[in-house]
């Protein structure tokens, strides 16, 4: 995941500056009690190993006990700190880049979101672990809804010497919007560095070689494509792609538009560096903005279609 710090609009300048301000002083004291247990965690430890080294057994064993007191300790403050992280500065920044947009740290129906991200048709690949959470929704226009997810998905699998590992299949930031018509036909944008497993569409020639140089194209019904894939679209869509290198694809399907960005875990504080990390503040910052003008663009789009 990687966002150009370049040119940063003067809004986001003064929302980050904002958010700092208003930086919650309980999120400062967990984060040194964390830091803390942290470096006793790695100071106990080899103190046990060279301790076990040397054979002096007590001094192990105090060690040990340290080392498993320690570690108690810090998970405790590392989930603490990453929940009040969420709680206050994340539902706060989301609030600041939209006042209609509302933020929750916990998802509390994934099987419904299991099943959404089932119909858009991402991964024909196998996957046996579904994980959701940092629910974002609400309005970015009077009738557009959208729905956005923070996701992991995992797969168990044997290595060459026949040991069980799990393998990620995808990480990142999964989107639902509910479309204002039902276009009863499905197109999938996807960034050429994304494999495709299987298709049952074919493959559309754009018209704009700048965006074939980032993009395939796939659908059941080429015309439909070329209406709902305008110029104010696709230079929307090239415009985001050239400024950052994250990787996204997006899905039409029906009544709905899905999108997914290759952003790895997102809404995680940085336990030794800057919680409040300007780059990837920037980073979701820049990607709610991208799907609100795109949401809204091919929404106007659909919208004027005859179905």
């Amino acid at each position: 995941m990687k966002v150009n710090l370049e040119n940063v609009p003067k809004e986001f300048e003064d929302l980050y500056n904002k958010l700092l301000n208003e930086f919650p002083n309980k999120l400062r004291v967990l984060k040194k009690k964390y830091t803390i247990c942290f470096i006793l965690n790695i100071i106990s430890f080899l103190a046990a190993f060279v301790c076990f080294a040397t054979a002096n057994f007590l001094a192990f064993l105090i060690s040990t006990i340290i080392f498993i007191i320690s570690v108690v300790f810090s998970t405790k403050f590392s989930k603490k700190y990453n929940l009040l992280y969420k709680n206050s500065i994340i539902k706060k920044f989301i609030q600041l880049v939209s006042t209609k947009l509302s933020y929750e740290p916990e998802v509390k129906n994934i099987s419904e979101v299991k099943s959404l991200y089932s119909i858009s048709g991402f991964d024909t690949e196998y996957y046996d672990k579904f994980s959701a959470d940092d629910y974002i929704h609400g309005y970015i226009q009077e009738n557009i809804f959208i729905r956005l997810y923070d996701l992991a998905l995992t797969k168990t699998e044997k290595d060459n010497d026949g040991h069980y590992q799990t393998v990620p299949v995808f990480t990142g930031l999964f989107l639902i919007n509910d479309s204002l018509k039902n276009i009863n036909s499905s197109i999938r944008i996807k960034r050429n560095q994304i494999k495709i497993f299987s298709s049952n569409k074919e493959k559309v020639e754009i018209d704009n070689s700048t965006f074939e140089k980032y993009f395939d194209v796939y659908s059941s019904n080429e015309i439909l494509t070329m209406r709902i894939l305008t110029p104010d679209v696709l230079n929307t869509i090239v415009d985001f792609a050239e400024k950052n290198k994250i990787l996204f694809e997006i899905t039409f399907k029906d009544d709905k538009i899905f999108f997914r960005f290759f952003t790895g875990a997102t809404f995680v504080p940085k336990i030794l560096g800057n919680p409040t990390d300007k780059k990837s503040l920037y980073t979701y910052y820049y990607i709610i903005n991208f799907i609100k003008d795109i949401s809204i663009l091919t929404n106007n789009a659909i919208a004027d279609l005859e179905l």
